[in-house]
């Protein structure tokens, strides 16, 4: 499973009339925290930016700490973020794989071969399900006097298409 974090940023105002506006790099911020890999960079109005980043803590506040101390670090302030848990879909892959090698094999009615259809199913199931992921659960985050609040949010549905049947 993997964790990424989508944290909306903005210079801190006194640092800018002391410092002077320095231009973002998010190749800094990325380079203050160790493992974090950048997925994404928007530019915002007024010198904001949403920076999404991937990055493997023990917990969800221990990466969130780190990632305010280094924006904090480079003249930005925290505006809001989100956290995102993904699943990847290896096992799901592997079973399904492993079902459609099988019956596959089956219908060579060889019994070997159907244990080796099997086999070379699930591994390419496995690995074209490793590719694949899936949001597992988001999370809004809030700072409070205690420290981290993490709220789930729920799923956003998609609007179902309606088929009109009818004449042109």
């Amino acid at each position: 499973m993997k964790h990424t974090y989508r944290v909306h940023l903005q210079p801190q105002p006194h640092r800018a009339l002391v410092y002077g506006a320095e231009p973002f790099a998010a190749d800094q911020l990325i380079g203050a925290l160790e493992g974090a890999v950048l997925r994404e960079v928007v530019q915002g109005v007024h010198g904001r930016y949403e920076v999404d980043l991937q990055l493997q803590r023990t917990t969800h506040e221990e990466a969130l700490n780190e990632i305010l101390v280094a924006a904090q670090q480079f003249g930005y302030s925290w505006l809001q973020a989100t956290v995102t848990e993904w699943a990847d879909n290896a096992v799901g892959g592997f079973v399904i794989g492993g079902f459609g090698g099988t019956a596959a094999g089956a219908s060579t009615s060889n019994g070997e071969a159907s244990i080796v259809l099997a086999i070379l199913g699930a591994i390419v199931g496995m690995v074209v399900g490793s590719f694949i992921d899936s949001v597992k659960i988001v999370y809004e985050v809030h700072w409070t006097s205690v420290g981290w609040r993490l709220v789930s949010q729920q799923p956003r549905e998609v609007p179902a298409t309606t088929l009109r049947v009818g004449l042109a």
